[in-house]
Protein backbone atom coordinates (compact mmCIF):
# COMPACT_ATOMS: atom_id res chain seq x y z
CA UNK A 1 0.00 0.00 0.00
CA UNK A 2 1.33 3.37 -1.04
CA UNK A 3 -0.05 6.79 -0.18
CA UNK A 4 -2.63 8.23 -2.58
CA UNK A 5 -0.44 11.26 -3.31
CA UNK A 6 2.35 8.96 -4.49
CA UNK A 7 -0.11 7.01 -6.67
CA UNK A 8 -1.28 10.30 -8.22
CA UNK A 9 2.29 11.37 -8.87
CA UNK A 10 3.10 8.02 -10.50
CA UNK A 11 -0.01 8.27 -12.70
CA UNK A 12 1.07 11.71 -13.92
CA UNK A 13 4.59 10.46 -14.65
CA UNK A 14 3.24 7.41 -16.47
CA UNK A 15 0.85 9.56 -18.55
CA UNK A 16 3.68 11.96 -19.39
CA UNK A 17 5.84 9.00 -20.42
CA UNK A 18 3.06 7.57 -22.62
CA UNK A 19 2.64 10.92 -24.31
CA UNK A 20 6.39 11.11 -24.82
CA UNK A 21 6.16 7.73 -26.56
CA UNK A 22 3.57 9.20 -28.95
CA UNK A 23 0.64 7.46 -27.23
CA UNK A 24 -1.63 10.42 -26.42
CA UNK A 25 -4.81 8.31 -26.29
CA UNK A 26 -3.27 6.02 -23.66
CA UNK A 27 -2.02 9.01 -21.68
CA UNK A 28 -5.44 10.68 -21.75
CA UNK A 29 -7.14 7.41 -20.77
CA UNK A 30 -4.86 7.17 -17.76
CA UNK A 31 -5.87 10.72 -16.74
CA UNK A 32 -9.58 10.24 -17.46
CA UNK A 33 -10.77 10.20 -13.83
CA UNK A 34 -8.01 12.36 -12.37
CA UNK A 35 -9.15 15.93 -11.78
CA UNK A 36 -6.16 17.11 -9.79
CA UNK A 37 -4.41 20.26 -10.96
CA UNK A 38 -1.31 18.45 -12.29
CA UNK A 39 -3.47 15.98 -14.25
CA UNK A 40 -5.61 18.76 -15.67
CA UNK A 41 -2.51 20.71 -16.71
CA UNK A 42 -1.08 17.63 -18.43
CA UNK A 43 -4.44 16.93 -20.08
CA UNK A 44 -4.52 20.51 -21.38
CA UNK A 45 -0.96 20.17 -22.70
CA UNK A 46 -1.63 16.83 -24.43
CA UNK A 47 -4.88 17.95 -26.02
CA UNK A 48 -3.30 21.25 -27.15
CA UNK A 49 -0.30 19.57 -28.74
CA UNK A 50 -2.50 16.99 -30.47
CA UNK A 51 -4.89 19.70 -31.70
CA UNK A 52 -7.92 18.28 -29.90
CA UNK A 53 -9.43 21.72 -29.57
CA UNK A 54 -12.74 20.97 -27.78
CA UNK A 55 -10.96 18.83 -25.18
CA UNK A 56 -8.21 21.42 -24.84
CA UNK A 57 -10.78 24.18 -24.26
CA UNK A 58 -12.47 22.05 -21.58
CA UNK A 59 -9.20 21.32 -19.79
CA UNK A 60 -8.21 24.99 -19.91
CA UNK A 61 -11.64 25.93 -18.55
CA UNK A 62 -11.04 23.66 -15.57
CA UNK A 63 -7.65 25.28 -14.97
CA UNK A 64 -8.97 28.82 -15.27
CA UNK A 65 -12.01 28.43 -13.04
CA UNK A 66 -14.62 31.14 -12.60
CA UNK A 67 -14.00 34.78 -13.51
CA UNK A 68 -13.04 37.15 -10.73
CA UNK A 69 -15.77 39.24 -9.11
CA UNK A 70 -16.57 42.52 -10.87
CA UNK A 71 -13.85 45.10 -10.45
CA UNK A 72 -11.19 42.59 -9.38
CA UNK A 73 -8.17 41.59 -11.42
CA UNK A 74 -7.55 38.17 -12.85
CA UNK A 75 -5.21 36.03 -10.75
CA UNK A 76 -1.56 36.09 -11.85
CA UNK A 77 -0.81 33.76 -14.72
CA UNK A 78 -4.41 33.19 -15.76
CA UNK A 79 -4.67 35.66 -18.64
CA UNK A 80 -2.47 33.58 -21.00
CA UNK A 81 -4.62 30.55 -20.18
CA UNK A 82 -7.76 32.52 -21.02
CA UNK A 83 -6.23 33.51 -24.37
CA UNK A 84 -5.27 29.87 -25.01
CA UNK A 85 -8.83 28.82 -24.21
CA UNK A 86 -10.18 31.45 -26.62
CA UNK A 87 -7.82 30.14 -29.29
CA UNK A 88 -8.92 26.55 -28.68
CA UNK A 89 -12.58 27.58 -28.86
CA UNK A 90 -12.02 29.39 -32.16
CA UNK A 91 -10.15 26.43 -33.60
CA UNK A 92 -12.95 24.13 -32.40
CA UNK A 93 -15.52 26.39 -34.10
CA UNK A 94 -17.29 26.73 -30.74
CA UNK A 95 -18.97 30.11 -31.17
CA UNK A 96 -21.26 29.62 -28.15
CA UNK A 97 -18.28 28.87 -25.92
CA UNK A 98 -16.43 31.84 -27.37
CA UNK A 99 -19.36 34.16 -26.68
CA UNK A 100 -19.66 32.84 -23.12
CA UNK A 101 -15.93 33.34 -22.58
CA UNK A 102 -16.12 36.93 -23.85
CA UNK A 103 -19.06 37.69 -21.56
CA UNK A 104 -17.51 36.04 -18.50
CA UNK A 105 -13.92 37.27 -18.86
CA UNK A 106 -14.12 40.37 -21.07
CA UNK A 107 -13.91 42.91 -18.25
CA UNK A 108 -11.16 41.05 -16.38
CA UNK A 109 -9.09 40.55 -19.55
CA UNK A 110 -9.36 44.22 -20.52
CA UNK A 111 -6.70 45.14 -17.96
CA UNK A 112 -4.17 42.44 -18.89
CA UNK A 113 -1.24 42.51 -21.33
CA UNK A 114 -3.19 39.99 -23.45
CA UNK A 115 -6.23 42.26 -23.75
CA UNK A 116 -5.80 43.00 -27.46
CA UNK A 117 -5.29 39.35 -28.37
CA UNK A 118 -8.32 38.31 -26.31
CA UNK A 119 -10.42 41.03 -27.93
CA UNK A 120 -9.37 39.95 -31.43
CA UNK A 121 -10.17 36.31 -30.75
CA UNK A 122 -13.48 36.87 -29.02
CA UNK A 123 -14.90 39.89 -30.82
CA UNK A 124 -18.61 39.74 -31.59
CA UNK A 125 -18.16 39.52 -35.37
CA UNK A 126 -16.82 36.01 -34.78
CA UNK A 127 -20.34 34.94 -33.83
CA UNK A 128 -20.78 33.28 -37.20
CA UNK A 129 -17.37 31.62 -36.92
CA UNK A 130 -14.14 32.65 -38.54
CA UNK A 131 -13.79 32.24 -42.26
CA UNK A 132 -11.07 29.71 -41.61
CA UNK A 133 -8.63 28.74 -38.92
CA UNK A 134 -5.77 30.62 -40.58
CA UNK A 135 -7.52 33.90 -39.85
CA UNK A 136 -6.99 33.22 -36.13
CA UNK A 137 -3.28 33.03 -36.71
CA UNK A 138 -3.35 36.21 -38.82
CA UNK A 139 -5.21 38.08 -36.09
CA UNK A 140 -2.84 36.93 -33.38
CA UNK A 141 0.16 37.81 -35.57
CA UNK A 142 -1.26 41.33 -36.06
CA UNK A 143 -1.12 41.85 -32.31
CA UNK A 144 2.31 40.21 -32.03
CA UNK A 145 3.75 42.42 -34.80
CA UNK A 146 2.42 45.52 -33.15
CA UNK A 147 3.79 44.46 -29.75
CA UNK A 148 7.23 43.80 -31.28
CA UNK A 149 7.14 47.16 -33.02
CA UNK A 150 6.33 48.93 -29.75
CA UNK A 151 9.02 47.02 -27.86
CA UNK A 152 11.62 47.92 -30.49
CA UNK A 153 10.51 51.55 -30.57
CA UNK A 154 10.62 51.85 -26.80
CA UNK A 155 14.03 50.15 -26.79
CA UNK A 156 15.30 52.95 -29.03
CA UNK A 157 14.37 55.53 -26.43
CA UNK A 158 10.83 56.31 -27.57
CA UNK A 159 8.16 56.50 -24.93
CA UNK A 160 5.15 57.33 -27.06
CA UNK A 161 3.70 55.99 -30.25
CA UNK A 162 5.20 57.87 -33.21
CA UNK A 163 3.08 60.27 -35.21
CA UNK A 164 2.44 59.84 -38.92
CA UNK A 165 5.16 62.39 -39.69
CA UNK A 166 7.82 60.39 -37.81
CA UNK A 167 10.10 58.18 -39.85
CA UNK A 168 9.66 54.68 -38.48
CA UNK A 169 10.65 51.41 -40.12
CA UNK A 170 7.66 49.04 -40.32
CA UNK A 171 7.97 45.97 -38.06
CA UNK A 172 8.22 43.57 -41.02
CA UNK A 173 11.33 45.26 -42.46
CA UNK A 174 14.55 44.80 -40.48
CA UNK A 175 16.49 47.95 -39.63
CA UNK A 176 18.95 49.00 -42.31
CA UNK A 177 17.30 47.11 -45.17
CA UNK A 178 14.79 48.34 -47.67
CA UNK A 179 11.55 46.57 -48.55
CA UNK A 180 12.72 45.86 -52.11
CA UNK A 181 15.37 43.49 -50.78
CA UNK A 182 12.64 41.21 -49.40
Amino acid sequence: QIPESLRDERRILQARSLFGQNKPDDALALLANDYTDPATRLRADITWQTKRWPESAAALDALIGPPPPDGQKLADGLSPLVVNRATALVLADDTEGLTALRVKFGAAMATTPEAATFQLLTRADNAGGLENKLSVMRRVSEVDLFKKFLERYRGQGGETIPTASASVTPPSVPQGQDAAAH
